[in-house]
């Protein structure tokens, strides 16, 4: 794995972003799930806050709402956890509910991203730094003619 001098950023070659993936499966497969967990949990808790302000009655559940949120606090904290994981390894986390990792690389001398998704058995795709995971194109277009 190179480093550029002036950022400090981790560059991947292909064959390392794929020796890399056992372990960002791992962790990706754990962040993922907890990251979905977490959204519906936060949905479910702000509709169950809006329906507390429009109810003038004492709130019996004001209690277990708060450890609700207070368990909440705790996995969200994992997640960053998750997150810290992968950005040691020097890879970028798109989008944990997707799976989605960016691995810093060079093309042509210019910055790129080696993008995998969770489901995916190596990396194979990258696209420009400016642009979205959706842009993402095969690596093997690279060599094409």
């Amino acid at each position: 794995m190179n480093t550029s001098s002036d950022s400090e950023t981790k560059l991947f070659s292909v064959a390392e972003a794929n020796a890399t993936l056992p372990l960002v499966r791992l962790i990706v497969s754990d962040a993922s799930a907890l990251a979905a967990d977490i959204a519906q949990r936060e949905q479910r808790l702000d509709s169950l806050a809006e329906d507390r302000e429009q109810s003038s009655k004492n709130d019996l559940y004001a209690e277990e709402l708060e450890e609700m949120r207070g368990r909440l606090n705790t996995d969200k904290a994992r997640l960053k956890g998750f997150v810290e994981e992968l950005t040691d390894l020097g890879t970028r986390p798109k989008s944990l509910v997707e799976g989605i990792v960016d691995f810093p690389s060079m093309l042509d001398g210019s910055e790129v991203e080696l993008c995998w998704q969770m489901g995916e058995d190596e990396v194979a795709h990258w696209h420009e730094q400016f642009e979205a995971c959706t842009e993402r194109k095969p690596i093997a277009a690279i060599s094409a003619p």
